[in-house]
């Protein structure tokens, strides 16, 4: 709560499912999916640069290396133009933006009555708008988080499934690490999920996300072990899965087809396309022999099989 991360402490209290974006590197619909989040009511955390990247923060009214609290977003029209615009909180209550459409910029003039009545507040609350534009170059990155993945796509009448398993990892024992060409990779822990069609899903759909958490009682003592999962797709010819799973892992001409990232963060959280079938996840440390308990939770769009 002091001086953390804005994602963990989402995740922590709500148990939601959280995306991170960074804004350097940001998908091309970022704007459709803040505006669904603000509709799904998620939690939206985002912040500012550090250090010398930082320091031009001050220059505009902001602070460098400092969490905000996204609260809304909205478009308006500005001499015949449609401009995509951020509603940002500094938890100060204070120190506000003094760029384009701040509270005392001249641009509200340029917008209709009923916009500048709705938005327009000038008062130092630490609440302000930006453009998209700018939000994004000041800003570094965004956290959304959300009781289910809804605002992720434009499938609104979606309801999202969720299916949730534990696991550990046992030092000598089921903790073979990343490497899938190494003797110990097939003793990790791993999971058949069937994904099944939903009707209307095209080719290419995002319909699977996959979250794999440390699972420690005391986190605030515990340091993470660098995280992540492969997934391979199960041949069809495969009758008997578990028979088959070390042969299926061992065979040189067996490659993964997804690898996440990994990482020592609080969760690993990867939004995929996955055609109906089954399919093998193996959550692994990067290193071997690394204990710890972990979740790992599937949300799809149709009823996904875990086991």
């Amino acid at each position: 709560m002091i001086a953390g991360f804005s994602t963990e402490a989402f995740k922590n209290f709500s148990g939601g499912v959280h995306m991170n974006y960074t804004l350097t590197k940001k998908p091309s619909d970022l704007w459709d999916v803040m505006n669904r989040a603000t509709q799904c009511k998620t939690m939206m955390g985002c912040g500012t640069y550090g250090g010398e990247k930082g320091e031009a923060a001050d220059t505009v009214g902001l602070v460098g290396g400092h969490a905000y609290a996204v609260t809304g977003v909205k478009q308006v029209e500005s001499e015949g133009t449609m401009v995509n615009l951020v509603r940002i909180w500094n938890p100060w209550g204070e120190k506000e933006w003094n760029g384009d459409w701040s509270d005392k910029s001249a641009l509200w003039n340029t917008v209709s009555s009923e916009d500048r009545v709705e938005c327009r507040k000038k008062r130092d609350d630490g609440e302000f708008w930006m453009k998209m534009e700018d939000y994004c170059v000041y800003f570094e990155y965004i956290h959304i988080c959300c009781e289910s993945p809804n605002f992720l796509d434009d499938d609104a009448a979606c309801q999202w499934k969720c299916s949730l398993k534990e696991g550990r990892w046992e030092e000598g024992e089921s903790a073979g690490g990343s490497d899938s060409y190494s003797d110990v990779f097939w003793t990790n822990p791993q999971f058949r999920v069937r994904v099944k069609a939903v009707e209307g899903e095209s080719k290419g759909d995002r319909n699977v996300l996959l979250s794999l958490m440390p699972d420690e009682e005391h986190r605030s003592k515990v340091k993470y072990h660098s995280i992540g999962f492969t997934i391979y797709q199960v041949p069809s010819e495969v009758t008997n899965i578990f028979f088959h799973i070390h042969i299926l892992l061992t065979k040189q001409d067996t490659s993964a087809l997804k690898v996440s990232e990994f990482s020592e963060a609080r969760e690993i959280i990867e939004f995929h396309s996955l055609q109906p079938g089954e399919y093998l996840v193996i959550p692994c440390t990067s290193d071997p022999n690394k204990t710890a308990n972990f979740i790992l939770t599937v949300y799809s769009k149709a009823e996904a099989e875990m086991e």
